[in-house]
């Protein structure tokens, strides 16, 4: 989801018409975690080495982004300056 927000912004910046617009209005109360590779990476070889239970362990960035929010922060990030609907 976050690759296509973002190609689709970038494409409208570049002048490639092929995304006029951004639809996000069916989604704009979901909150999305995203949680960077390399960071999941690293609590997964903490867990190993200093959890020893045998129950799941959840890894977390620690907090959410709804995708209205999300959105907002990525077209004014690249000067988005097309219809978000």
């Amino acid at each position: 989801m976050l690759a296509i927000l973002i190609w689709s912004c970038l494409f409208k910046v570049l002048g490639e018409n092929r995304t006029p617009k951004i639809v996000t209005s069916r989604y704009t109360t979901l909150t999305r975690e995203f949680l960077y590779a390399e960071d999941a990476a690293e609590r997964i070889l903490l867990a190993a080495e200093r959890y020893n239970k045998p129950s799941s362990v959840n890894l977390s960035a620690g907090f959410d982004i709804s995708i209205k929010d999300l959105v907002g922060l990525i077209t004014s990030l690249v000067n988005f300056e097309g219809k978000i609907f």
